[in-house]
């Protein structure tokens, strides 16, 4: 079972959830008729209910972990890795539908090395690792951390944003790595905005106190943040500055709501394409570089937006299915 590749278990991802190709359903059928146990792995997965979102895939993975806990109470040492070799099947299907998750085997056991998350635009997710730190998913965010921390550190990688709430550990520095854009912690409450199509990388603290650097290993350029600070890291000049600011306006986007602080049409637009799950396209260079400031928290949909801030800015727009299109009034 455990020899089958990578891209058979993201074809059977692709049936449970009605996505998929021709081709992947065909593979997925062969796979079926192969074995009574390959049947059963997916007819396992299929009565639990996977839907097609990251929290009902969690339920789907402690459900399946609960049923093991209990069968391996009943089971003898060769049922007991029966058991453990046929969820571990059916976790890599379930995790690979969260984003990709790689097993180590051993004769009674197996360990999850890391885990690689992928939040789709227009969603948003929420996880918890496994020293108990929380963290807020953005629209279009990758993370990878390791399911189990070892070593003197935490080390999480991300692209995105993201907004952490640090489980205290003064033995155990937390790490989020954003490019080369290193944040380093103890226990506190931060966000990081690293989305690869932005000019900028920025880290703004809420609470606690954070150290952030290229290079956390050169002391020299260390800047250190207190509450209500924030440092950008320019990605052409690499030039790090420190801001005092608002930190709460720019974790808003939690609640579904967007503030936008000096931005350009062009910026606030990426920020819309990546909530709403839709294209923009801007007809026009002048239209790109209009500068807007404002807060919406009101669950504003994305042609109410568009209508605010076209009234302080002369253009107009028209939606054609999935994309909007902004003009010169």
């Amino acid at each position: 079972m455990t020899n089958y590749p990578d891209e058979l278990w993201m074809a059977i991802a692709s049936v449970l959830t009605g996505n998929a190709t021709s081709d992947e359903k065909k593979w997925v059928d062969n796979w079926l008729n192969e074995s009574e146990k390959n049947r059963s792995v997916f007819a396992h997965l299929s009565k639990l209910g996977y839907n097609g979102t990251l929290e009902k895939a969690e339920l789907v993975k402690e459900r399946i972990f609960e049923t093991v806990q209990k069968k391996i109470e009943v089971k003898h040492y060769k049922s007991i890795l029966r058991i453990w070799q046929y969820v571990a099947a059916a976790s890599v299907a379930m995790l690979l539908l969260l984003g990709g998750t790689f097993f180590i085997w051993t004769k009674t056991s197996w360990a999850i090395a890391s885990i690689e998350t992928k939040i789709p635009k227009g969603v948003k997710s929420k996880i918890v690792l496994s020293d108990g730190t929380v963290v807020y998913l953005n629209s279009g965010t990758y993370l990878k951390y390791p399911a189990q921390f070892k070593g003197g550190m935490r080390e999480v990688f991300l692209i995105g944003e993201g907004y952490f709430e640090v489980t205290k550990d003064s033995k155990h520095p937390f790490i989020v790595n954003a490019d080369g854009f290193k944040i380093k912690v103890l226990g506190t409450h931060f966000n990081v905005k690293n989305y690869s199509d932005d000019y900028q990388i920025v880290a703004t603290l809420l609470e606690g106190k954070i150290c952030v650097s290229k290079s956390i290993n050169n002391d020299n350029n260390l800047i250190e943040l207190k509450p209500n600070e924030q440092v950008t890291l320019n990605r052409s000049s690499g030039k790090m500055d420190k801001l005092t600011v608002q930190a709460n306006l720019f974790t808003n986007w939690r609640e579904n709501k967007y503030y936008f602080d000096g931005k350009n049409l062009e910026e606030i637009s990426k920020e819309l394409e990546r909530g709403f799950n839709i294209k923009i396209l801007i007809l026009s260079e002048n239209l790109k570089k209009e500068i807007f400031t404002g807060l919406f928290d009101k669950g504003e949909t994305i042609t109410e937006i568009l209508d605010i801030i076209k009234s302080h800015r002369l253009f107009t727009y028209e939606l054609y299915g999935n994309t909007i299109k902004i003009f010169e009034k």
